[in-house]
């Protein structure tokens, strides 16, 4: 890179010192149009010893380097969407618990990953005595099968 921009300054250099001794005329615009091809072939002279292959290569790796990347990226969203559904759907039921006068010790929800692509609740274990309004708002709301929910109490 660094010879390269010394050969180019050097041709701008010779170049601009053409164009100044140049008679005015017909000739200077010759040597204009002469050291225009010079700037021309000094600038893309690199181009002549550039790998292609090589930078395809690098490009190809770059590439699956960025699949794997977008790969654990949907990965760590499908770990943290969990998670956070998971925390809403618990907080959901103990508050409803909660405001149907239960004593509940703990709640943990189980989801499933869809066939469309989110988190669904599977299954739940409460830590409280079986409750029939409780169990139907977990079934009706949720979506959790009634002997998927597990009464600790």
């Amino acid at each position: 890179m660094r010879s390269w921009i010394m050969s180019l300054t050097g041709t701008a250099l010779l170049t601009c010192a053409a164009m100044m001794l140049a008679p005015d005329g017909r000739a200077k615009k010759a040597v204009r149009i002469v050291c225009g091809f010079a700037m021309l072939f000094s600038l893309l002279s690199p181009l002549r010893s550039f790998d292609y292959g090589e930078f395809a290569g690098r490009i190809a790796e770059l590439r699956e380097e960025a699949e794997r990347d977008a790969d654990a990226l949907g990965e760590a969203d499908r770990t943290v969407s969990k998670m956070l559904i998971q925390e809403e759907c618990e907080a959901y039921i103990m508050d409803k618990g909660n405001a149907m006068g239960l004593e509940i010790s703990h709640v943990r929800v189980a989801l499933s990953w869809s066939g469309d692509g989110y988190w669904l609740p599977a299954g739940a274990e409460l830590g409280c005595a079986r409750n029939a309004a409780l169990e139907r708002v977990i079934a009706g709301d949720l979506g959790v099968p009634p002997e998927e929910i597990v009464w600790d109490g």
